[in-house]
């Protein structure tokens, strides 16, 4: 298993923090900096390859606009 970047997203589908590099099978929780709907999980070193960033948003239609 490759290692991942976990990208925690609200329910307005703005991006409130990115877990990089989380280890495959490990036991360790990792938390989002606030409540947040969705984790996307992409393969690691992706959040920095887009630049994404706290704030950036994702669309998509399981978000709410407002």
């Amino acid at each position: 298993m490759l290692p991942l970047d976990m990208i925690f997203i609200r329910k307005t589908g703005v991006v409130d923090s990115i877990a990089e590099n989380a280890a495959p099978y490990s036991v360790a929780n990792i938390f989002s900096a606030g409540p947040v709907i969705a984790t996307l999980e992409v393969p690691a070193g992706s959040a920095a390859r887009l630049d994404l960033q706290p704030s950036d948003r994702v669309l998509a239609s399981q978000f709410t606009t407002n």
